[in-house]
């Protein structure tokens, strides 16, 4: 969608740009995926157990992946979505302690992994990539930040509209011509935005009235992300402001909205 896609390497893949792998020139990555063993994780597969002592690194070659901890009572707690470039296990990596949360598949998801040997032997060659990681780490720190500062000044609306906008760039599957869909479901939503799920299923309920989103069972449609993006937009400006007169359309206009 707005997400900008990196020029195929020799393998052909368009990775996205601000991804780690995508960040990299076609022969550092190429050098990189050469060390790497390939494995293909069916949905709700394990790439990575928290707890576990660690020993190799991951890429997301395609597919999804969402990263959860266990909380309190056996529960899952969703923290994030990964997606195609993303590099993961770079806490363990960085200082060596078990892993802090579990990675799981959300989609079909082929992935690389490197173990923490050859990947210390990779950043020796490319000393620059260090700086690579230490972006990865400071992105996702930042992210977080970002997040309790939304809590704080903008309402639940705003919050779930911001974050649908920005997963249609995590989840590839297309929904006619303009439209997104998003694999997760209401209760994982609600977790992403720190909001009660009773909350964001009433914000989900007024957003399927005005044609902005569908919902099925774990799935999220958007049919026009131009549509989702105005009202995103307009939401964060003024969080006071309903903004009641913005309908989406349906996916049936060429240009969202009228």
């Amino acid at each position: 969608m707005r997400g900008a896609r990196g020029d195929p390497g020799e393998d052909g893949v368009a990775w996205p740009q601000e991804s780690f792998l995508g960040r990299l020139r076609s022969s550092e990555r190429e050098e990189l995926l050469a060390l790497a063993g390939h494995a293909t994780y069916e949905p709700q597969s394990h790439l990575i157990l928290e707890g576990d002592e660690g020993g190799f690194v991951t890429f997301v070659y395609s597919g999804q992946v969402k990263v959860v901890v266990q909380a309190d009572g056996g529960d899952e707690h969703l923290l994030g979505i990964r997606a195609k470039g993303s590099l993961l296990g770079e806490l363990s990596y960085t200082d060596g302690n078990r892993r802090s949360a579990s990675v799981v598949a959300v989609t079909q998801v082929r992935a690389a992994s490197v173990s923490w040997e050859k990947f210390d032997g990779y950043l020796r060659s490319h000393p620059q990539l260090a700086m690579e990681v230490a972006r990865v780490i400071a992105t996702r720190l930042r992210a977080s930040d970002e997040s309790h500062r939304e809590i704080r000044s903008h309402a639940v609306p705003a919050r779930v509209a911001k974050l649908l906008f920005s997963l249609t760039d995590d989840f590839d599957e297309r929904f006619a011509q303009w439209g997104a869909v998003i694999h997760l479901s209401q209760a994982e939503l609600a977790q992403l935005v720190h909001a009660a799920e009773v909350t964001v299923n009433r914000v989900l309920g007024e957003f399927r009235r005005r044609q902005i989103v569908r919902t099925t069972y774990r799935k999220i449609v958007i049919p026009c992300v131009i549509c989702l993006d105005r009202l995103a937009t307009a939401l964060s400006a003024d969080p006071k402001d309903d903004r009641k007169d913005i309908v989406g359309c349906g996916g049936t206009q060429p240009h969202g909205s009228a």
